[in-house]
């Protein structure tokens, strides 16, 4: 049986459905804009070693 491929904007439209689950997913937009910035950052530079 051939497993079915499920989009991820397919997932995030209907769990954003819920009003408490969208307030919070946006309640913490900055926070995870922090760490996209700071992951960014480190990819960026030639000298880290992670």
């Amino acid at each position: 049986m051939k497993a079915k491929t499920i989009k991820w904007d397919d997932i995030r439209s209907q769990v954003l459905a819920n009003p408490e689950v969208k307030a919070e997913y946006e309640a913490l937009e900055f926070e995870f804009n922090i760490a996209s910035q700071v992951i960014a950052i480190i990819m960026n530079n030639e000298e880290c070693i992670i």
